[in-house]
């Protein structure tokens, strides 16, 4: 769940500070009682790390094999 978490929130671009709410933490618990949503520092800090890892072993396996890549900007 706080990897699913994570991810929400990084994608959709919610303040870490939200989780400490006590409006988003009924919400939360209103879907899972025993589950308590991580404070704002562990979601920073923990988490994000380990979702920056799983994230840059996903880059690293889709381009293994490639040769000749360009990074470019379509702005």
């Amino acid at each position: 769940i706080d990897q699913a978490l994570i991810r929400y929130f990084i994608c959709c671009g919610i303040p870490f500070s939200t989780v400490d709410h006590p409006y988003f933490i009924d919400f939360i618990q209103s879907l899972c009682f025993a589950y308590n949503p991580p404070k704002r520092t562990s979601l920073s800090t923990t988490i994000l790390d380990k979702e920056t890892i799983i994230i840059i072993k996903k880059i690293n396996e889709e381009l293994k094999y490639e040769e000749n890549l360009t990074l470019g900007n379509l702005f």
